[in-house]
């Protein structure tokens, strides 16, 4: 124990190793092998086997350009949290959506697959792809994965976005096709498209909440995939930036949502609840519309609402109402302690005896 505090992890193991029985710091054997490695760690918080190269550049489109009608920035709220990927929403032809075909954007590894049923009565994959040591990217929704990935992929769906991993990561070369998807449930939602580099380190109001010994993890290294391309591909990828009220905000924050300390913008967690518990999460969307999600409530104020104010600038408490959703009265109780009513009809004048409370 005294060693895994000095590595900087958590936790023991037993193990045998030629016949002798023995105890090892670290929960995780590969937190361990990562940590005695010295690093650089790849996004799983394993020593790196990829050679490093933290200034990996995308050269392919993710997907056909002509076929997406919009693109949600990572950073958007979403299930309570906010979510380190963005979203893609396919294009529709009558009521159908297209079919999308999904590329490797650079060089890339296959490192995880998860096959999972859904809520919406569908089931779908997970991909997780390192193009380097550091740089990785990951897509959801997946309808078809290519023949390569569905013959390591689990054969029956989980009930958990669980992953395994393949015995040797399957290469795909920079714009090689490896699976196609018309988005959640089929049609009904967007696809994911995440990218994330371990060199990157985003800072939070509660960073202890995130970081870790090997420092890695979805939220707490995600970037803007479009980012990663050179022109024109950067500048045609933005320009679909948008939300419900179309698309045209190519300078909308990307990745969005990030902690704003002292005031509402980011994410909240359930007090005693662990990172993904049940939350709360308020931004401002491409559009600059504010959205929130957590605490029984999924409201967005656009722009031309009376009570639309920028989250990142209420440091005390205000009232949202966009009519049809309710409302939500929110009051920072101090920089870290969150208080969430809602309900439905007028604002109230202050916040309710029946509320929720969130944390940083």
């Amino acid at each position: 124990m005294a060693r895994a505090a000095e590595l900087g992890c958590s936790g023991w193991r037993g193990t045998e190793v030629n016949g002798q029985f023995g105890h090892f710091p670290c929960g995780s054997a590969d937190e361990y092998e990562a940590l005695i490695s010295g690093g650089p760690f790849n996004l799983f918080g394993e020593a790196c086997t990829l050679e490093s190269n933290p200034n990996v550049r995308f050269t392919a489109p993710i997907t056909d350009i002509n076929t997406i009608r919009s693109i949600i920035p990572s950073g958007s709220p979403a299930g309570a949290v906010i979510k380190p990927h963005g979203y893609i929403f396919p294009a529709s032809i009558g009521d159908t959506r297209v079919l999308s075909s999904i590329y490797a954007p650079a060089d890339s590894w296959l490192q995880s697959v998860a096959y999972y049923e859904t809520s919406l009565g569908t089931n779908e994959y997970l991909l997780v792809f390192f193009s380097s040591c550091e740089v990785a990217w990951r897509v959801d929704h997946v309808l078809t994965p290519v023949d390569s990935i569905l013959a390591i992929a689990p054969p029956i769906p989980s009930n958990s976005s669980t992953a395994v991993r393949p015995d040797e990561p399957i290469f795909f070369k920079a714009g090689e096709l490896v699976a196609q998807t018309r988005g959640s449930g089929n049609g009904f939602g967007p696809w994911d498209f995440g990218a994330y580099n371990t060199t990157v380190v985003n800072t939070f109001a509660n960073q202890e909440r995130y970081a870790s010994a090997t420092n890695t993890g979805q939220a707490i290294n995600s970037v803007c995939p479009y980012d990663l391309y050179d022109e024109p591909l950067s500048s045609q990828f933005k320009a679909l930036f948008g939300g419900s009220t179309g698309t045209g905000f190519s300078t909308a924050p990307c990745p969005g949502g990030r902690d704003v300390a002292g005031a509402l913008t980011g994410a909240w967690f359930a007090q005693g609840g662990g990172e993904n518990g049940n939350g709360f999460a308020i931004a401002l969307a491409a559009d600059n519309a504010v959205n929130m999600t957590g605490a029984g409530l999924d409201i967005r104020v656009p722009v031309s609402a009376p009570t639309w104010s920028d989250p990142g600038t209420v440091t005390t408490s205000h009232c949202y109402n966009n009519g049809q959703g309710g409302w939500a009265f929110l009051e920072l109780l101090d920089a870290s302690t969150l208080a969430v009513a809602g309900g439905g009809g007028s604002c109230p004048a202050s916040l309710p005896v029946n509320h929720d409370i969130f944390v940083r």
